[in-house]
This record gives C-alpha cells, sequence and structure tokens, in this order.
C-alpha cells in the first residue's frame, strides 16, 4: 500500500481552539471544489464528470473509505497541521497541493478570522515552492509505504485524539479493547490496498494486556453549513501490551499513518507507538 504525506507548517504566534481538524477538512473541500468543478451550478450529484472528480471522490461519494485524513492535535500550540493521501495512484496531486495553497494564502480558515500567508507546504519530507497560485516544478510525487527493519512484542499504544469506534447500531462505543482497534486499522487497510470491504481480522491477535487506561473525550465544534453545533466525541488514552504478535504489530504502525475508527478525515482517532 502506498500513501502521501502532506505537512504545513504555519507561521502565526497564534494558537488554535480545542480542536481544529473539521475546520481544516471543511475549508480545504471548499478551496478544492473551486479548483476542479467544471459546472456552473456546482451540483455534484448531477454532473456527468463526477466519477472523475478528486472532489467528489473525497466529500461527496458514498462507496468505501474516505481516502484522506487531516493530522493535528487536541490544544495544540501551534496551526501546523499534515494531510495523508491514501492510493496506489493519487489523482490530481498538483491541484490537491495548489488548493491548500490558496486556502492558507486567502482564507480564513478559523473563528479568529486568520490567514497564513506565511508557510511551508512538504510533500513526503520535500519542502516545496509555489508561486501566487500553483506549486512550482520541479517536484518528486512517488509515494511512500511503511517498511519494517524489526518488530517489538511490549509497546504502548497511545490514542491523542478522540477515537471513535461504533457498535453494530452505530453507537459510540465507549469502551474498546485492542481487537477493535486493529480490527478498524485492517478494515481500512483492505480498501485502500485491493478495494476490498472485509469486516473482521483474518486471523487472531495474541498478546497479554498490561494496562487499559482510556478515558472518553467530549466536545462540540460550530458548524456554519448545517447551522448548529455538531459533538466532538471518542476515546483518548493509553494501552500497553506485552507479548504482541508480529501481525498485529504491522497493523498498529499502518494505524500511525491511516488513523482508526470513524472521522478520521478530520483528524480524530490518532494513534503513536511506543517500543
Amino acid at each position: 500500500m502506498n500513501y502521501y504525506n502532506i505537512n504545513v507548517k504555519v507561521n502565526s504566534s497564534k494558537k488554535p481552539n480545542f480542536f481544529i481538524g473539521s475546520t481544516l477538512r471543511g475549508t480545504f473541500g471548499h478551496f478544492l471544489k473551486d479548483s476542479v468543478c467544471v459546472s456552473s451550478a456546482f451540483d455534484c450529484q448531477n454532473c456527468l464528470y463526477k466519477e472523475e472528480c478528486i472532489y467528489y471522490d473525497y466529500y461527496e461519494s458514498s462507496v468505501g473509505y474516505r481516502s484522506f485524513r487531516f493530522d493535528t492535535k487536541m490544544k495544540a500550540e501551534s496551526y501546523d497541521f499534515s494531510l495523508y493521501l491514501f492510493s496506489n495512484n493519487v489523482k490530481e496531486i498538483r491541484m490537491i497541493l495548489s488548493s491548500l495553497h490558496r486556502m492558507l494564502n486567502t482564507s480564513t480558515i478559523t473563528d479568529q478570522k486568520l490567514s497564513f500567508s506565511k508557510h511551508e507546504i512538504s510533500l513526503n519530507g520535500r519542502k516545496l515552492l509555489f508561486d501566487d497560485k500553483d506549486v512550482l516544478q520541479p517536484f518528486l510525487d512517488t509515494p511512500l509505504t511503511l517498511t519494517l527493519e524489526k518488530c517489538y512484542k511490549d509497546i504502548s499504544i497511545n490514542i491523542f485524539t478522540p477515537l471513535l469506534i461504533k457498535d453494530p447500531e452505530s453507537k459510540f462505543k465507549k469502551e474498546i479493547v485492542l481487537e477493535d482497534v486493529l480490527t478498524s486499522i485492517y478494515k481500512r487497510k483492505c480498501y485502500f490496498e485491493k478495494q476490498e470491504t472485509v469486516h473482521k481480522l483474518d486471523y487472531i491477535p495474541n498478546y497479554t494486556l498490561i494496562t487499559s487506561e482510556l478515558k472518553i473525550v467530549k466536545s462540540q465544534r460550530r458548524s456554519d453549513r448545517q447551522g448548529k453545533y455538531i459533538p466532538i466525541e471518542g476515546v483518548t488514552g493509553t494501552l500497553i501490551v506485552m507479548g504482541l504478535d508480529e501481525k498485529s504489530f504491522m497493523l498498529l504502525k499502518w494505524g500511525e499513518i491511516l488513523a482508526v475508527g470513524n472521522k478520521t478525515v478530520q483528524g480524530q482517532g490518532i494513534i503513536k507507538i511506543k517500543y
């Protein structure tokens, strides 16, 4: 499986509010649609070209998982963020980069009415140069993949942003176990890698749970589009395990890239592994 990582560093002394992932997602969608839409009515559902449209794939399609996600922090010290793209062949990556650049230059993407004309955008670790509107050539768009030289058996899984997993009745699952995390990652990886829809792991994980220190986090965000406040909820904290099998360790490392659970597009379900 391949992916791209776009990293954005913002030169600003302002600090964001509790969580800006949903704001980034919504604002980026506006600029991406403005960049790619060929319909004067901006009508996605009746557009003849929607199946080839990157905006439709990212925001409107009801098939499968969204093939991107924002990576940000709760109570962050800055507006820095990352954008991950998941595909063997990401379409219109130049348009995605240019849309991000325009968004940062011209948009008031926060409730503090800020724009970030002084910013740095990197693709897979390489700094990019832009003119007023577009990324300049040359730039390398070779995707990344995950390779590991060693697997570790004794690790901690740290959940940094609200991890939202739903039960079979689509209700917030307040108590999660490692199998829930692994299953979510496995389902996403199978879809992005092979376009397969799976519902459970194809093996039985082997490990000993040492510590489960999880807590429920609840907040809310203002949706201007819907004219109301939308809840942000999920689980954060740490799981410590010993004797973990190799396949589960590899899945968890992919989870650092893919994130876990629902609403990962807006930065929820971010995990980091320590060993």
